[in-house]
């Protein structure tokens, strides 16, 4: 199952009260995504966070051992509720959003809880809606 054969045919629509079958394929849908990324934790961070697997996309991120994701992975060992975590992960949405890495950006404002401009990213920037 991918997101493309999901949008292309509005199956979601279909299935809009079987919550259990849409939790399924979203997780097929990151497990997919991560596996063909060569298993690039960053890929899924979005997913992830969609579907509130903060403690294992820690534990992904924490086998990762790339540059980038191990800062990441140091990010996010922070409680996301306390005001001064949500501005760093602003800034990191902002700071990516520049850099145009729109999926990670979505993901870090979905962290800071603006869920609003993470939905606006992802519609306007990425065209995906």
């Amino acid at each position: 199952m991918t997101w493309e054969l999901l949008k292309k045919y509005s199956i979601i629509l279909w299935y809009n009260n079987d919550m259990t079958k849409i939790t399924q394929w979203v997780d097929q849908i990151s497990m997919n995504i991560f596996l063909k990324s060569r298993k690039d934790t960053s890929t899924i961070m979005f997913w992830y966070l969609m579907q509130n697997k903060l403690p294992q996309l820690r534990l992904l991120f924490s086998k990762d051992y790339k540059k980038q994701n191990m800062a990441i992975s140091k990010l996010l060992n922070n409680d996301f509720t306390k005001k001064k975590y949500k501005k760093k992960a602003r800034k990191n949405a902002e700071n990516l959003y520049s850099r145009q890495k729109y999926e990670l950006c979505a993901a870090f404002y979905f962290l800071a809880g603006e869920l609003e401009k993470a939905l606006k990213v992802i519609a306007t920037d990425m065209k995906d809606v």
